[in-house]
């Protein structure tokens, strides 16, 4: 998709979304998107845990930064899983990870 003209895939996308959702909705009026395969840094690689690293360097990137006890800053994504680095469902999880810890912030405020 990178390649692909920038109108092209808001279309692909606006389409994508009618049907799933099972309607008619607006068409977006922009899309951002990357170019993670083509990008000189970085290729379209993942992570990977080095053979001298430990499992709590992976915790040290998965906390998050805190302001006082609230978390201000938090971290998702493939290079936050322990057990699934490197994978689409590593970052889907890591994903749940921060949206539980955020409706436990907010549930127990209550």
């Amino acid at each position: 998709m990178e390649k692909e003209p920038h109108d092209l895939v808001l279309n692909v996308c606006h389409e994508l979304m009618e049907k799933f959702l099972k309607r008619s909705i607006q068409r977006p009026i922009n899309l951002i998107r990357t170019n993670w395969a083509s990008e000189p840094y970085v290729y379209g690689s993942y992570s990977y845990q080095s053979t001298h690293g430990k499992h709590s360097d992976v915790d040290i990137l998965a906390a998050p930064l805190p302001n006082e006890k609230v978390p201000r800053l938090m971290f998702a994504g493939e290079a936050t899983s322990k057990h699934y680095f490197s994978t689409v469902h590593g970052a889907m999880m890591s994903g749940w990870r921060e949206a539980d810890r955020l409706a436990q912030l907010y549930t127990s405020h209550d």
